[in-house]
Parts: C-alpha cells; sequence; structure tokens
C-alpha cells in the first residue's frame, strides 16, 4: 500500500494509505480547480449515491485545491501531493512515458480502493485523444446530452489532429486559442473539463464495481 506522505485539507502531513482508510475510497487527479467545478459536483453525486469516499489530489505546490474543494464540496477529500511522490508512483505502475510535468497537468484516472486494496483503475487516453473519445459510443451520448446541437456543432468544426485541449502543459487554459473562444463559447470551460475527464461520467465499469460492493 502506498505508504509516503501527502497534506490534508489542513495542511497537516498524513500517509495517503491513512487517507484511503477502510471501505471504498475513489481517487482522482485535479490540475484547475476552477475549471473542475462541474466534475467535483458529479463525484459529489458518486459519493452520495454510493458512500464512496472521494479523494481528490493535486501534485501543484500552490495547494489551491484545498479551498476550493472545501468551499464548495465540503463532504470531499483533498490532498497536495506536492512531493509528487503519489503521482510518480502511479505512473511507475502504469508505465507511462511522459514527464511529471506533463502528466501533473494532463494525466485524468480514477483508482478505485476497497479496504485500501487498489481494486480498479481507469485512465484517460495521453495519446489519440480525439479518436479514442469519439470510439466511446457512452462518452459521446453523454456529451451531446449535456451540450446539446451546439456542443454537436462545435465538435464536428474541430481538427481531429490537434490535441491542444488535452496536451497543455503550461497552465494556459487550452482554449485561450482561436477554436477554443470563451467569447464566443462560453460553456467552453464545461466542455473542457468534460473532454479531459468523461470516463467519470461515462464509465460504465467503476458503475457496476460500486454498486457490487
Amino acid at each position: 500500500m502506498m505508504d509516503f506522505t501527502v497534506s490534508d485539507h489542513n495542511l497537516q502531513e498524513q500517509k495517503f494509505c491513512d487517507i484511503v482508510g477502510t471501505g471504498m475510497a475513489l481517487h482522482i487527479q485535479s490540475s484547475e480547480p476552477p475549471h473542475e467545478h462541474m466534475l467535483f459536483a458529479e463525484l459529489e453525486e458518486l459519493r452520495k449515491r454510493y458512500s464512496v469516499k472521494i479523494i481528490i489530489s493535486s501534485s501543484f505546490s500552490n495547494q489551491l485545491i484545498h479551498p476550493y474543494v472545501r468551499t464548495y464540496f465540503p463532504n470531499l477529500h483533498t490532498v497536495a501531493d506536492v512531493d509528487q511522490n503519489l503521482l510518480r508512483y502511479l505512473a511507475n505502475k502504469w508505465k507511462l512515458d511522459k514527464t511529471i510535468t506533463q502528466l501533473r497537468r494532463q494525466l485524468k484516472y480514477q483508482v478505485l480502493y476497497q479496504d485500501g486494496n487498489m481494486i480498479g483503475s481507469w485512465l484517460q487516453p495521453l495519446q489519440d485523444q480525439w479518436r479514442q473519445f469519439l470510439d466511446n459510443k457512452e462518452a459521446v451520448k453523454i456529451f451531446f446530452k449535456k451540450f446539446g446541437s451546439y456542443g454537436i456543432k462545435w465538435l464536428n468544426k474541430q481538427d481531429k489532429s490537434n490535441h491542444v485541449l488535452w496536451e497543455d502543459t503550461t497552465g494556459r487554459d487550452a482554449h485561450s486559442g482561436s477554436i477554443y473562444n470563451t467569447r464566443s463559447n462560453p460553456t467552453m470551460p464545461e466542455m473542457e473539463t468534460y473532454l479531459k475527464n468523461y470516463l467519470v461520467f461515462s464509465n460504465k465499469e467503476l458503475i457496476t464495481k460500486l454498486e457490487s460492493i
């Protein structure tokens, strides 16, 4: 079990394994809390529906994850992986070949624990993201339901060889360019959050596990 140290919302150091604890726990990584409000709201629904502990980690030094989530979703747990040991552990476990700088912003996943044991993990694609999203029929169906005809029109216009939305590492919004202009498309932050995290919204395997435990 992962026994390295992270800091909790009180900025106190704890072993990650102690935060996971017993029972069910679902862990995800956050990179831009204000843009991920819709994601956190979906996680809160999972928490209420399945009585699963939600753990949101961030590998940035600013620890902004704590005040944002505590303000809007006080029942979700946050941890700051400032030393990036948690991120490195997962990167090694999954044999990912990107740098930690890239992964702390690009890596999106769900890890499910039962009594401290990892019983399931799901990663968002780190390459060829457009094709893999479009091949996921459930994720596309939910996208259409959430964003309607405007979302469909926007989706059809995108250059499917351009993966900037998923591959930005600078901290700038991926939608700051012309095709992601928030003035002409005020729903773009939510669309971006969905595209980066669609497995949280469409992962039937996760739901099956939550329902069976």
